[in-house]
């Protein structure tokens, strides 16, 4: 939050934040008021340490600038506003981006490995099976205040690997006002929006309730969300109470990507339909303040969260797994043949030469179907997730060793539960709509693998801080977290016991920063900071470590998130960031920062794309490495804002090791070259081709087959760009 405190201009001291700061600047010069950024050390702590002590980075955001800005979700802002942001949309959803900042992930996609964790009123938002991030059941325009803090904080838990979102929401006290808005867009865009909140000075209300729903530029990709915010506040004069309720429910379609040819038809043109996710949650929250003594505070959070989420998502088929469709899916040539129609019955009848209805061969029926394109699947899956907490908190200030100390101690734990299943229904595609559900698809029976699993994540922690001053002009600040955790995963079918296990896990992470101001309007700042995360359930069942299935004596790969394979152990990611930036201020209302950091994941977690680009395995990487630089400078004049920032990012891995791609073009090349051997002469002679030499060639399975490819240190991480430049005018 930000205080406006009147105080002279020649004394005016920086109030920029740091690399990659969009600072809420001095409205206007001509009054000569100083912006003191000030912001919580913990989740639980809303405010607390102003931003010129802080050694890192740090950008903020008010209602009123979200609100102003039109986005439709808060990671669509950051995407836009925050220096060091981007996102990608591959699903085609705007409340369904992959948000990354400085190359760490927050996203709504089971399976992307996350970096980023976000809170909304000290509630932690990531979800107990993967760590993932429902941007669409965050209440837009609820929103107080919303925060990116950079760097590996110990003090925000686990998964702090590239920083923390923080969402402080609206209440009675810090918003009594009421409101109805009505929004309206292209692509059948409307958002209803309704507030209203009061206070007595003691006891104070709010509620916000909020509609969203539009049809989306693509074809059937239409998408809604309601979201319902509450909370009951009072304040006494030591101490303060919060409950608050929030509900939301989303139905949002994101039908991916699509072929460059199918595109250059019409870019609004889907592949195949539908991408379904529906969400449905519930959280309820209690708050309390209270000081024990003068400059001796007790924070206490307790909170639950539910969500339950089905997926609906409408594939197509590989050729060479026609029969199980034909058979399993409808019982045979003849069942299947009796559901034909419309334009799937012409195609296979195209394909076979004559019409349905006399004996055709079982080979040749098959290949038809396959050749037609209608042949689907649909992806049905269902997962509840339910995560529980609580943290005591103390505040102190105290004088130590002859020296002001603001102390913070707390403890807490997090108990996260969560069920999934999920079948693979047989299908035929209504090839006009390429869809599984429109008035000319056919759905037919399910596969007879499936998965069902349950997953426990039990946690304890305690963390503290410390900051103080040395002289006028140096600010330290200490942090220290630990955790016991233990991830429990349990195979509901009894077809899979390799899933069944548990998993121990305990970490200390650490932090030590420091601020120089060297001037009234100039700030030098460097830190050390440690931070971890556990593999999440989904990245244990999918492991490469142990995916043969002790039943079967398979090796088989997970689907995601249809399917899960394994549970072997993988080791806890830790990252160790080191940063170092200046700040500073050229005149009231003009700041300035530039900034250097270098975060080193330890045991970072990969997925690795198996037969199709659904199918895979996780497995642990050694070292990877993002080194990067960030600029910003940010002005206000009057009524106007505006911030232009720059940031540099070379994200490589560190170590050289194998990545299973089975589909990788030279691995395809191989084995249609070991095909091509039954034909070479006696001479062993092969056109005068060369071979690939060993560091470029991957390795062969027990099959013979080429599946694997070489990645060596210095190879880029996939999907973080070089550079990002952002400009800006409100």
């Amino acid at each position: 939050m930000s205080r406006c405190i009147p105080t002279p201009l020649a004394r005016l001291p920086a109030t920029a934040g740091l690399a990659t700061l969009l600072l809420s600047a001095a409205p206007a010069p001509a009054q000569d008021i100083e912006t003191i950024t000030v912001f919580g050390t913990t989740p639980v702590r809303a405010e607390g340490t102003s931003m010129r002590d802080f050694p890192g980075t740090f950008q903020s955001a008010t209602a009123e600038q979200l609100a102003a800005s039109g986005s439709a979700d808060i990671s669509s802002y950051l995407s836009r506003r925050f220096g060091g942001v981007h996102f990608h949309s591959a699903q085609g959803n705007p409340l369904q981006s992959d948000l990354y900042f400085r190359g760490y992930a927050a996203s709504p996609l089971l399976g992307l490995p996350m970096g980023l964790t976000v809170y909304q009123n000290g509630v932690r938002l990531n979800e107990p099976l993967g760590d993932a991030v429902n941007w669409d059941l965050v209440p837009m325009n609820a929103i107080a205040s919303l925060s990116l803090l950079g760097g590996a904080n110990p003090l925000y838990g686990l998964n702090t690997l590239g920083g923390s979102v923080v969402v402080q929401m609206k209440n009675g006290f810090s918003h009594p006002r009421h409101s109805v808005e009505v929004e309206g867009g292209s692509y059948g865009r409307a958002i209803a929006n309704i507030e209203s909140g009061g206070n007595n000075g003691d006891w104070a209300y709010y509620v916000n309730a909020q509609r969203f729903e539009e049809n989306g530029w693509r074809d059937l990709s239409p998408s809604w969300t309601e979201n319902l915010y509450g909370s009951v506040d009072w304040r006494g004069d030591r101490g303060a109470l919060g409950l608050n309720y929030h509900r939301a429910r989303s139905d949002l379609t994101g039908n991916g990507l699509s072929p460059v040819g199918l595109l250059a038809v019409g870019r609004e043109r889907i592949f195949s339909a539908p991408d379904i996710t529906r969400n449905d949650t519930r959280t309820l929250a209690l708050r309390g303040d209270y000081a024990l003594a003068d400059r001796v505070n007790l924070s206490a959070n307790l909170y639950y969260r539910g969500n339950d989420t089905e997926s609906f998502n409408g594939d197509g088929m590989e050729e060479d797994e026609v029969d199980e469709l034909i058979d399993d899916g409808f019982g045979g040539i003849a069942g299947l043949a009796s559901v034909l129609r419309g334009a799937c019955r012409d195609a296979v009848e195209d394909e076979l030469g004559e019409p349905l209805g006399g004996n055709i061969e079982e080979d040749e029926f098959g290949e038809a179907v396959g050749e037609s394109g209608c042949s689907a699947i649909n992806n049905l899956s269902g997962r509840g997730q339910d995560s529980r907490g609580g943290v005591v908190e103390i505040d102190a200030v105290s004088e130590l060793f002859g020296l002001e100390h603001d102390l913070t101690a707390g403890a807490g734990l997090y108990r996260g539960s969560s069920d999934f299943n999920s079948r693979v229904q047989f299908a035929l595609f209504d090839p006009p709509t390429r869809s599984t559900t429109t008035s000319q698809a056919v759905s037919g029976g399910f596969a007879d693998e499936r998965t069902e699993i349950d997953t426990e994540v039990a946690r304890n922690y305690v963390y503290v801080g410390d900051r103080f001053s040395l002289g006028e002009d140096w600010s330290i600040m200490l942090s220290g977290f630990y955790h016991d955790s233990r991830i429990e995963l349990r195979d509901r079918t009894g077809e899979q016991p390799q899933l069944n296990g548990e998993h121990d896990f305990g970490n200390f992470n650490w932090g030590v920063g420091a601020v120089r101001r060297v001037s009234d309007r100039v700030d030098l700042y460097g830190a050390y900071n440690e931070s971890s995360r556990l593999p999440t359930p989904i990245e244990l069942a999918c492991s490469e470590e142990l995916s043969r299935n002790p039943i079967t004596g398979e090796v088989e790969e997970c689907r995601l998130p249809n399917a899960f394979l394994a549970d072997p152990p993988l080791d806890e990611v830790i990252a160790r960031n080191l940063e170092f930036g200046v700040r500073g201020a050229l005149s009231a209302g003009l700041n300035w920062s530039l900034g250097l950091f270098r975060p080193r994941n330890e045991n970072d977690i990969f997925w690795q794309t198996g037969q199709t680009r659904a199918h895979g395995l996780f497995k642990n990487i050694d070292n990877t490495r993002r080194l990067g630089l960030e600029a910003s400078l940010a002005g206000a004049y009057e009524r106007w804002r505006w911030n232009i920032n720059y940031t540099y990012i070379k994200a490589t891995f560190e170590d050289n090791f194998d990545v299973l791609s089975q589909n990788h073009p030279a691995n395809a090349m191989r084995r249609r070259g070991d095909d091509d051997d039954d034909d070479e002469d006696e001479s062993g002679e092969n056109g005068g081709a060369e071979e690939d030499s060993d560091d470029e060639r991957g390795d062969d399975d027990d099959d013979g087959m080429f599946s694997t490819r070489p990645v060596r240190a210095g190879a880029k991480l996939p999907g973080i760009p070089d550079h990002m430049f952002k400009a800006a005018v409100e």
